[in-house]
């Protein structure tokens, strides 16, 4: 029964104002453009927005019964529905109606085992959401993100996801959130620790639910807590609380819950020796769990182990080859879902091969023109003497200017297709610096040249002091502003050789190119010096941000030496951070700090 209702969210009144240039632009669409901007110029300034309000309410209104389908299994007429909502959505200037619209696009994939593209919508929303700010959008798609990570098996994401969803829904005082992130973290802690460490969490969401008293919200944690209470061996305890689950449940139209708790009564029956009760309550659960891939293969794996404690084979054997078959078509959804996200990737190489392809053909076309210029060259010194040709020449000499201004700018529009297609794939889109995987590839180019020239190289991980403590405090937008601000001031203070890469997180690596470990150590130096020159200007105002900084000396292995500074880094935190530590065998640092300042001063 992993999964949560969204608590209803009021919706929101644009105040904006239309303007001008945006109406033009649509009116563009239109036969009647003119008079189109005739009538923007002439119409009261909030005429658009009164047009484009009823438009609004109609998206929401769309989204509002496509949940409702949803949450009654009506999944074909939910699509419907939203079929139309985007139609609507593409004449929309209005990204939290977009957000919204993947977000329950994305819980319908997730309802029919697209687990893959169920995340791509989810994770298009969260970022929309969090460009505005919106934090129930953020809350909302944390707890879609935590829910889809456990229907997929992974339940350590999940509670990663979930833990971060219930602080916020904390942080902001959101009662509703917290119940729905509680109560699905209890299903991973119970995946991960056993149904005795849930059983805390799932009390006290169902002790919120009923405090705050959401119809759909309690009987969601009712049901919940009866599942845990039965893996925990509470028979006594979860048949009642099965029974208040299924009784709050029937009339809110929750088909995908009311079939769990049924399968966990029949699970309770089973237990207790009673057969034939459980074969009718699984029958019921089946009856409404037919079609919801989280339901169904577990329901007929759990009848055809009953079946077989009846002593009917055929029976059980139906049953469980009807589970293996749909747990075979689930795993061929997902098989799906990693062919087409392979596909995507094939079609990003395809168009590399064909922007080079169009090079190649650039690259011909160049070399015909220089024949052609020899040509015409030698026609005029052959025929100077008529007038007639020396025209002819002229028109031809015209005709290559013409030519190769053409292609110096089909050239340059290659250029900057390329090079567009190459900054997407290599460089990480909020700080600019290159990602893991470009990272790797430029360094192990630059390691290739400096053994080749007998250069010394060394890395240095370095790692932001107390960042999680700071996104906690300030909120994510800051967190991303220090990160911005310290990735310019690294840029800054290294040197041009000097490679640098986002690691991750709040971690970055430098790579050192023909640079001993003295010298690492004296850049590393100036780019904590920079760093504490002055602190970061922030929206929450200027905060000081420091960095934990672990040399190692790079000899042949790139993961060997970013594995001895990642040791020197953890010493470092370990010693108080905000400090320069070096690999186990090199010089301490203040050592070679001094022994490099009196030979400069000798």
């Amino acid at each position: 029964m992993t999964g949560h209702a969204s608590p209803r969210r009021p919706p929101r009144v644009c105040l904006r104002r239309v303007r001008l240039g945006a109406a033009a632009v649509g009116a563009l669409r239109s036969p009647l453009c003119l008079l189109a901007v005739l009538l923007v110029l002439l119409v009261p300034q909030g005429w658009g927005q009164q047009v484009e309000d009823p438009i609004r309410a109609r998206v929401e209104q769309l989204r509002e019964e496509a949940v409702a389908h949803r949450n009654r299994g009506e999944i074909a007429q939910a699509r419907a529905l939203l079929r139309d909502m985007e139609g609507l959505l593409n004449d929309l200037q209005a990204p939290l109606l977009q957000a919204r619209y993947w977000h329950v696009l994305g819980t319908l994939d997730a309802e029919e085992g697209h687990y893959a593209r169920a995340l791509e919508h989810f994770h298009r929303a969260y970022l929309q959401f969090q460009a505005q700010e919106e934090t129930w959008g953020i809350l909302a798609l944390g707890n879609a993100i935590g829910a889809v990570h456990q229907m997929s098996g992974n339940h350590h994401q999940a509670r990663e996801y979930l833990e971060n969803t219930l602080a916020l829904a904390r942080r902001e005082e959101n009662l509703a959130w917290q119940v729905t992130a509680l109560g699905n973290l209890a299903i991973s802690v119970a995946e991960l620790e056993g149904p005795a460490a849930a059983r805390p969490l799932e009390e006290q969401a169902l002790g919120l639910a009923r405090e705050l008293g959401a119809p759909n919200e309690l009987a969601i944690r009712l049901a919940n807590t009866c599942r845990v209470q039965e893996a925990a061996g509470a028979l006594d305890k979860a048949q009642a609380t099965c029974r208040e689950a299924a009784a709050h449940l029937e009339p809110l139209g929750l088909p995908r819950f009311l079939a769990g708790t049924r399968m966990v009564q029949g699970d309770l029956q089973r237990r207790l020796g009673s057969l034939q009760e459980a074969e009718s309550h699984y029958l019921a659960s089946l009856a409404l769990g037919r079609d919801i891939p989280s339901v169904e293969p577990q329901l007929r794996e759990r009848l055809g182990r009953l079946y077989r404690e009846l002593g009917d084979d055929r029976a059980a054997a139906e049953q469980l080859d009807r589970a293996a078959t749909l747990r075979e078509t689930q795993a061929v959804r997902e098989r799906a879902d990693l062919m087409q996200e392979a596909e995507s990737g094939f079609v990003l190489r395809l168009a590399e091969n064909e922007i080079a392809a169009l090079q190649r053909e650039s690259s011909w076309q160049a070399e015909q023109l220089r024949w052609r210029r020899w040509i015409n060259i030698a026609t005029f010194v052959a025929l100077c003497v008529l007038v007639l040709l020396t025209m002819l020449i002229y028109r031809a000499y015209r005709q290559r200017v013409e030519l190769q201004q053409a292609l110096a700018a089909r050239n340059s529009e290659l250029e900057q297709a390329l090079e567009t297609i190459r900054e997407l794939a290599a460089r990480d889109p909020l700080t600019g610096l290159f990602n893991r995987r470009a990272f790797r590839e430029v360094a192990q180019h630059a390691m290739v040249q400096c053994r080749r020239r007998g250069q010394p190289m060394a890395v240095v991980l370095a790692d932001i002091d107390h960042f999680k403590a700071l996104n906690d405090s300030h909120g994510h937008a800051v967190g991303d502003e220090v990160l911005c601000a310290i990735s310019r001031r690294l840029e800054g203070a290294l040197r041009e050789s000097d490679l640098l890469c986002r690691w991750g997180g709040e971690e970055f690596v430098i790579l050192f190119c023909d640079a001993s470990l003295r010298e690492a150590l004296r850049v590393t130096t100036r780019v904590r010096e920079a760093l504490l020159a002055a602190p970061v200007d922030t929206a929450a105002g200027q905060l000081t941000a420091t960095m934990t900084f672990g040399i190692a000396r790079l000899e042949s292995d790139f993961d060997s030496a970013l594995a001895a500074a990642d040791k020197a880094l953890y010493l470092g935190k370990q010693s108080g951070r905000d400090r320069i530590e070096c690999s186990a065998g090199a010089p301490h640092p203040a050592d070679t700090l001094r022994q490099t300042s009196a030979r400069e001063t000798s």
